[in-house]
């Protein structure tokens, strides 16, 4: 079995005392203490997230419905993503894998 993964564009930006990251295309966010805390609670909700949607067999159909392009992982392969960030944030490309 292949593996397939989709990307991410994420972004956190301080909000009082706390860094706030989200990520775009789920509508998922999180928050630390710092902006890498920010980045690692956010990727470990996004998984939360799309691990219940696949448990209810929901997974394909909301990435399908919020234009998430679904990779097929091949050696050698090359892929990035464009985060657009408003000043003074922070930004990243969150990679998941996500159910063949």
């Amino acid at each position: 079995m292949r593996m397939k993964f989709i990307l991410l564009a994420c972004t956190a930006h301080r909000e009082g005392e706390y860094y706030v990251a989200r990520c775009k295309e789920l509508g998922t966010s999180s928050f630390g203490d710092t902006p890498e805390e920010a980045f690692r609670n956010l990727d470990e909700a996004t998984l939360l997230f799309l691990n219940t949607l696949e448990d209810l067999g929901e997974c394909e159909k909301l990435l399908a419905e919020k234009d998430v392009r679904v990779y097929d992982w091949r050696d050698g392969a090359v892929v990035s993503k464009r985060v657009e960030c408003e000043p003074g944030a922070l930004g990243q490309t969150m990679l998941v894998p996500v159910a063949a």
